[in-house]
């Protein structure tokens, strides 16, 4: 979105300017997060609240994909697409642009393909 509406006010410009405006302060505040674990990496309380943050957050994003999955139940070929990810990056260790190459226009010919009428 900031990215349209800098280009709708300032061309290129614009855009950019809005792009890295948004994105500028979350890489800074990143970076500081990365230094501040880089120091304090060795302690254990460190280590374990991590530990903690990180079972909440793949709590988090499997309810999120759960969500996001309920209304493939009409499409059953997404489910397949979403199937083979899953498979080729968990299993296979597939890198996710090599996969996301390949099943992106996969995606668009198969819906291209089932479009009504």
């Amino acid at each position: 979105m900031s990215v349209i509406i800098g280009r709708r006010f300032h061309g290129v410009i614009g855009s950019v300017a809005a792009c890295t405006g948004l994105m500028l302060m979350p890489l800074i505040i990143v970076l500081a997060l990365a230094t501040l674990y880089a120091q304090f990496a060795e302690f254990s309380s460190v280590r374990d609240a991590f530990s903690g943050v990180s079972a909440s957050a793949s709590g988090l994003i499997l309810a999120t994909a759960l969500k996001l999955a309920r209304p493939l139940k009409q499409h059953p070929w997404q489910v397949g697409v979403c199937v083979i990810a899953f498979v080729g990056i968990a299993l296979f260790r597939v890198p996710l642009l090599w996969l996301l190459a390949v099943l992106c226009p996969l995606s668009i010919a198969i819906a291209w393909w089932r479009r009504p009428g």
